[in-house]
């Protein structure tokens, strides 16, 4: 098989495929090597880098266009950056808050234009492909730390490492795999076997490192994908098989790890998700910090519109962007869930824009489907990560950490085959 052979590709062309692998080599760089967290701005480099050779070359040709493509998440994108600098001015405090505010949430747009305008179709599926063999090898890291080391939960992270809160990229990665094993086999593109054990395997890997909401994921995932593929008996038998998967693997798991009986009902994970608190009395639950933030923090109506800057609630080991707001208010978790950190830095009409970058993506990814341009599988990917991401962006932080290319790597899939011509045979 040949994985993104070697040929002669431009700086951003590189810097488009770099972004996507990096985030799997960064917990072996910096826990087994030992290299400094440093590194990890290796991709805002080749982010920064990339622009300044698309700007040149731009200029130099006289070119400033926006391919029709990606206008109108071009379009929200510009929206939301200006309502930002509105923001933040309004609430001023060091402009380095805001380089570090723009820096972790428009990165991933930034890199979102450059898998759009720089990964060819088939390069972005052997991407795909190369993700579904670190899979393989993700797993046997995660039982071997599990086992062999003993670590578990939040600590659990396979190829993503062993620091607290790894976890949460394994539920992205482990999240895109079974979404393109279950498309493939409903497309008939993957046989039944294979498809089963990768999902026996993603349900395994959720439990020992505690992503109990994987098991929701899942059953969304599977319904999802069922509705976005032709009927038949194959698929059917693929929904029941896995419903006896999902109860076989929750008796065998609080048998093998004496967990309490029940505490992966349906009930019990729906409570979870709709409690009034996280983790503590004093902190905010996922579906309670949108009233909570507005009330306690966005006390003001241009506050509640804009929000208290962007860059003034964030954190960082960097002490100069470190700020006072977090350091006071890091008791109730505010920094664990996407939308609430996104609430209280851009306010409401942020919120609103940065729902409505998914909401194009479905859009596109629908109408991609429909025309039948592009290819399936990727228009397929696409929408579904559109809708998944409306569930991320309260389940945690996974949209702002590196874990956020791979998923705006998914997004750009149905970008990536638009207006080419080519369509894959719609599998039975």
């Amino acid at each position: 098989m040949n994985l993104l052979y070697i040929r002669k590709r431009s700086l951003p062309e590189w810097a488009a495929l770099l972004l996507l692998i990096l985030p799997f080599t960064y917990s072996f760089l910096t826990e087994f090597i030992g290299l400094p967290s440093f590194c990890k701005f290796i991709s805002d480099f080749l982010i920064i880098a990339s622009i300044i050779v698309i700007i040149s070359r731009n200029i130099s040709n006289g070119q400033l266009a926006v391919p029709r493509r990606f206008s109108a998440t071009s379009l929200v994108i510009t929206i939301f950056f200006l309502h930002t600098i509105i923001g933040y001015i309004l609430n001023y405090q060091t402009f380095l808050y805001y380089i570090w505010g723009a820096r972790n949430n428009f990165r991933f747009y930034l890199a979102f234009l450059l898998f759009v305008s720089f990964i060819k179709q088939n390069d972005a599926k052997q991407c795909l492909k190369i993700m579904d063999s670190l899979f393989w090898v993700h797993a046997v890291i995660s039982v071997t730390q599990y086992v062999a080391f003993g670590y578990e939960q939040d600590y659990l992270g396979g190829i993503f490492g062993v620091q607290k809160g790894c976890n949460g990229y394994a539920l992205v990665f482990i999240s895109i795999i079974v979404l393109k094993s279950l498309l493939s086999y409903m497309n008939g593109d993957e046989k039944f076997i294979l498809c089963f054990f990768k999902c026996s395997v993603a349900l395994l890997l959720s439990v020992l490192s505690e992503l109990k909401f994987f098991f929701l994921l899942f059953i969304f995932i599977l319904m999802l994908s069922a509705i976005v593929t032709r009927f038949s008996v194959k698929k059917v038998a693929l929904i029941l098989l896995s419903s006896v998967l999902l109860v076989i693997m929750y008796t065998i798991l609080v048998e093998l790890f004496d967990y309490v009986d029940g505490f992966l009902s349906i009930e019990n994970l729906l409570n979870e998700l709709v409690r009034e608190n996280y983790a503590s009395s004093e902190d905010i639950g996922r579906f309670t910090s949108i009233p909570i933030i507005s009330e306690r923090f966005l006390t003001t109506i241009p506050d509640k519109l804009f929000g208290v800057g962007l860059g003034n609630c964030d954190t960082s080991t960097i002490s100069i962007f470190n700020t006072e707001f977090y350091d006071t208010y890091v008791n109730i978790h505010y920094s664990v869930f996407s939308v609430s950190f996104i609430l209280l830095e851009t306010g409401f009409i942020g919120l609103a824009l940065f729902v409505s970058f998914f909401a194009v993506c479905l859009v596109k990814s629908t109408r991609a489907l429909k025309q039948k341009t592009g290819d399936l599988l990727c228009n397929q990917m696409g929408l579904i990560m559109s809708i998944l991401c409306f569930v991320l962006m309260f389940y945690n932080s996974s949209l702002r950490t590196e874990a956020g290319y791979m998923v705006y790597f998914v997004l750009a899939l149905p970008f990536i085959g638009m207006n080419k011509g080519v369509y894959v045979r719609q599998g039975g």
